[in-house]
């Protein structure tokens, strides 16, 4: 794997006393170029007052630049209330606090970042996630090591089939009474939201927060960016952290279709000139399931309408045009789509096989595998599979493309928040961001904005090459399209599978 660049020098370390220690304490502070360090005139081993604050102090900025700060402020600023500035606890992870409109977790309120990051180290967080590969090799093969050599914790991934499966376990763990405790505990520390149900979590009680407030890497996102604060309808307040993008796109092989369509009726237009060249997975499969709605917001008289609440008088009429276009274009698929895939892997293999000109994806741009010496039929389809999608192209549609964030959140009942609140810190800040923009470990675009990143860091961002086989972000930006709330998604999967998908399958699916 390829080294990732670090502002982070070797650090020298001083000791200070400590309010938070009982009788006579030593802390370490880490001095970095990326550390704010309060240049104080020494220590000793007994905690004295605190010394009289000059107007302005010279320190380092986190790109390593010189700059001038009241040191009044960055008392202030720190997240433990303190009169004593020596304390390295008023600084965050090596000295970078948080801002100073941070609010301190519940249940950590007298917390400073540094204890907090104390309190994590020897910890265990486990960690659920959606199965695959990405995220699961990188998450496997870097973020373990870098938690524990970083901060002392162990990251123990628990992957799952489908992310609904967490939300049907916190649901049945808080109807049990299991809450984080000595006597009853959860068992999942932090999760990852990468669906429709962060709003079923959080009406459910399921979630604990607010606590994205008092993360220190939370200054790299853009404020003004609302696509950080919102998924599938919903604000996620400080109960969720955002950690990447996920873009729907279409794939083709510039081989055999040097220009894909431009636009959805020119997409019609061209299934409709080239029968049984195209097809996609019947919903709900995820991928599947995208590819109608983004059909239906495109084909709707007022696209406006799927980013309002969910009224089933104002759907029926304003999905009726989705659902005459997909069935017109019915006989022209694949089999005339008798039946329809039912997963998006099977899609996949037709184009692999040369039989559909265009596939499609609803996240990160797929990698190469090496089948690692699988000789079934199984591995072989993965192997050629993965091959056909690395090599394909990606092309996105005028009229929109879906596009939504995926975030971080920690359930109600999670036995070790501290470690939860200190991974995410870490999974947000530039460093991981970047390893995990890397197509050659997961691909997934980042969430923070380059502009408010150390100056090192933005000139590394600026040198990633966007693969074929993804949308370059000025292109994504231009065309994204927000997912409408649960309501709508479940009610366009039933009417696909009443109007569509039943008379495809030989059955009566008139209107």
């Amino acid at each position: 794997m390829n080294p990732i660049p670090s502002d982070r020098p070797t650090p020298a370390t001083r000791t200070c006393p400590s309010p938070r220690a009982t009788g006579i304490a030593h802390a370490p502070i880490v001095i970095t170029v990326a550390a704010l360090v309060l240049a104080l005139a020494g220590c000793t081993a007994v905690p004295t007052p605190a010394p009289t604050l000059p107007g302005g102090l010279r320190i380092a900025g986190p790109d390593g630049k010189s700059v001038t700060a009241d040191a009044r402020m960055l008392t202030a600023v720190a997240a433990f209330p303190t009169t004593n500035p020596a304390d390295p606890g008023t600084f965050a992870e090596r000295g970078e606090f948080p801002l100073p409109d941070s609010t301190r977790p519940a249940g950590f309120e007298t917390y400073s970042w540094q204890h907090l990051l104390d309190d994590a180290s020897g910890t265990t967080v486990r960690f659920a996630l959606r199965d695959g590969d990405p995220p699961r090799a990188w998450v496997d093969d870097w973020v373990v090591d870098v938690a524990a050599g970083r901060y002392g914790i162990e990251v123990a991934p628990i992957y799952v089939e489908a992310p609904g499966d967490v939300a049907a376990q916190l649901a049945a763990e808080k109807a049990a009474g299991v809450a984080a405790s000595e006597e009853t505990t959860g068992t999942i520390d932090l999760l990852w939201i990468d669906d429709a149900s962060f709003g079923a979590l959080a009406d459910g009680g399921l979630l604990y927060g607010p606590w994205t407030g008092y993360t220190p890497s939370r200054r790299y996102l853009d404020p003004k960016d609302g696509w950080l604060k919102r998924t599938f309808g919903r604000d996620v307040g400080e109960n969720a952290l955002a950690w990447g993008r996920t873009h729907f796109v279409l794939l083709h092989d510039p081989t055999r279709l040097p220009a894909p369509p431009p636009s959805w009726p020119a997409l019609w237009s061209w299934i409709e000139a080239n029968p049984g060249r195209f097809t996609y997975a019947a919903p709900p499969d995820p991928v599947g399931s995208a590819f109608v709605r983004q059909a239906c917001i495109a084909l709707a008289a007022d696209a406006s309408i799927f980013s309002q609440p969910y009224d089933a008088a104002t759907a029926e009429a304003a999905l009726a045009p989705c659902w005459t276009q997909l069935e017109a274009i019915a006989p022209m698929l694949r089999q005339q789509g008798r039946p329809y895939p039912q997963a998006q892997a099977e899609v996949d293999d037709l184009f692999a096989a040369s039989e559909t000109d265009i596939t499609m994806r609803y996240g990160p741009p797929p990698r190469p595998v090496d089948g690692g010496g699988d000789a079934s039929p199984e591995g072989r389809a993965a192997v050629e599979r993965a091959a056909a999608l690395a090599g394909a192209h990606a092309f996105a549609l005028e009229g929109g493309m879906l596009s939504r964030v995926h975030f971080l959140a920690i359930p109600f009942n999670a036995p070790n928040k501290q470690g939860a609140i200190v991974l995410a810190n870490f999974l947000q800040d530039p460093e991981a961001q970047f390893a995990k923009l890397g197509p050659e470990n997961w691909g997934d675009p980042t969430v923070i904005g380059p502009h408010l990143i150390p100056e090192t860091w933005q000139a590394t961002y600026a040198e990633v090459a966007t693969p074929p086989n993804a949308l370059a972000e000025d292109v994504v930006a231009a065309q994204r399209v927000a997912e409408p709330s649960p309501a709508w998604v479940e009610a366009i999967d039933a009417g696909w599978a009443r109007f569509v998908g039943g008379g495809a399958a030989g059955s009566d699916g008139a209107p």
